[in-house]
């Protein structure tokens, strides 16, 4: 079988869980998902179970048969004796090494185990109905939430995503992901005034206070609190906007991703990472 690790929030769950899927059917070998990484987490959960997906969860034993197994051949002990110096994805355990697409991977061994964030629709693109038939919820929204989604599906809807927080609070987390001045949006906005008449922003950010404070969009306007939805509502009501402006989230990534409107326009930013020139965008995005 194929062990696929599971960490993060929801957008980097999604992007694990579609790898687990594309591979093990690209491979027509079965996959499971390790979630022990949230047995010490306090902030992030495991919140794929709100959809519809088929998944099985892999238990210690299967875990440790799959990543440390005893290894037979002569071939299989050399790569034990010497790892690192042959081609990684020869390994029964790969760990992403490079942020970008590398096929390697789906030349692995059948039993294999896979720890990494697979950011790149690459990995998984082939199977995208697929993805879009089973990422439902299993739960009807919100009553507040389904009143504006009546909203957003009616109008020229257009979501914003502003990730605050953690990109500028954590030093860590500050010092390896570009924060988006202000420059980014306003340019974004101003490109979306151009081509959508009557645009209606719909605002989503960790810091909606802040955005209230300083950010004016001289067009209708309205502010989704993630205090008053859970990720999986925002989620989707940001896909159902015609058109999305994201951050350099994976989150937001996914509401563009997950939006089925064929004529949408999607602007992201173009550099993601402080030091690196990595980018996880599909090529129809307008990168700014």
């Amino acid at each position: 079988m194929f062990i696929v690790r599971v960490k993060g929030g929801l957008g980097n769950q999604l992007f694990q869980y579609a790898f687990a899927l594309s591979i093990s059917r690209m491979r027509r070998i079965p996959f499971k998902l390790d979630l022990h990484w949230f047995d010490l987490q306090e902030k992030r959960k495991f919140i794929l179970d709100r959809y519809a997906i088929d998944y099985q969860i892999a238990i210690d034993a299967e875990v440790d048969l799959v990543s440390r197994r005893k290894t037979q051949s002569i071939f299989q002990l050399m790569d034990v004796l010497i790892r690192g110096r042959l081609p990684y994805y020869t390994h029964h355990v790969i760990a992403e090494r490079i942020n970008q697409f590398d096929d390697r991977v789906f030349r692995a061994p059948e039993d294999c185990y896979f720890d990494g964030y697979w950011q790149n629709e690459k990995y998984f693109f082939q199977y995208r109905q697929a993805l879009l038939s089973s990422l439902v919820l299993k739960k009807s929204i919100f009553f507040d939430a389904s009143k504006l989604l009546d909203r957003i599906q009616q109008e020229n809807s257009v979501s914003l995503h502003i990730r605050c927080g953690d990109y500028i609070q954590d030093k860590r987390i500050s010092s390896v992901y570009e924060h988006q001045t202000m420059d980014y949006y306003t340019t974004a906005i101003e490109t979306i005034r151009k081509t959508t008449n009557s645009p209606l922003f719909c605002v989503f950010s960790d810091d909606i206070s802040w955005v209230k404070e300083n950010m004016n969009f001289s067009s209708p306007v309205i502010f989704i609190d993630p205090q008053e939805k859970d990720a999986c509502e925002e989620l989707y009501l940001m896909s159902q906007c015609k058109h999305n402006i994201i951050a350099n989230s994976s989150f937001s990534w996914w509401g563009a991703w997950l939006n089925t409107n064929p004529s949408k326009t999607v602007i992201a930013p173009k550099k993601w990472l402080v030091n690196k020139e990595v980018n996880h965008c599909p090529e129809s995005w307008l990168l700014l």
